[in-house]
């Protein structure tokens, strides 16, 4: 379940131990059992607890718009992101990130939050297979996915990926 993965890197990024998580077997959704010996199930939630535990309360939003907005790119994660198994679903997901990125460095503003974290795990399996074309047809994501990947704490052991074709290397001067 990919969802398991991101909620590890999550952990770790946050420097949280990392959960116990298991599948719900009836909605075949991430749940983990949090200190109070209750369960906690979800993407959304499981998220926002890990971020709360490691006392990393400014990526939740510095007010209840970013909240709400961190909220709306967690679900889409979740509801969209989640599906995509043919090509045309996959495009269309990326063409409509890339969109909301043309006026925008973060999905929630000028700071990156939980929202690009998730989205950057979630895309990662995604970027490492598009070829440079494919990237560039994608100008503004692109652009905020290796922001982000630049970021040690987020990126972790994930493979980096390359956006240019030519690497530029420097020369001594004669």
């Amino acid at each position: 379940m990919l969802f398991f993965e991101e909620l590890q890197l999550l952990a770790n990024c946050l420097g949280v131990e990392k959960p116990n998580l298991f599948v719900d077997e009836q909605w075949k959704r991430p749940c983990v059992e949090i200190s109070t010996g209750k369960q906690l199930c979800g993407l959304v939630s499981i998220s926002k607890y890990l971020t709360n535990k490691g006392h990393h309360h400014n990526l939740l939003g510095k007010n209840i718009e970013e909240s709400s907005l961190i909220n709306q790119w967690l679900e889409y994660r979740t509801v969209y992101i989640n599906e995509l198994h043919q090509k045309s679903d996959i495009v269309k997901v990326l063409e409509d990130l890339d969109s909301v990125l043309q006026k925008k460095m973060y999905f929630v503003g000028n700071r990156w939050t939980l929202a690009d974290i998730i989205l950057y795990y979630c895309l990662h399996r995604i970027f490492v297979r598009l070829t440079f074309q494919e990237k560039e047809k994608y100008l503004h994501l692109s652009r905020w996915f290796n922001q982000v990947q630049h970021v040690p704490e987020v990126r972790q052991t994930l493979p980096m990926v390359v956006f240019s074709k030519s690497r530029l290397y420097k020369t001594s001067a004669l």
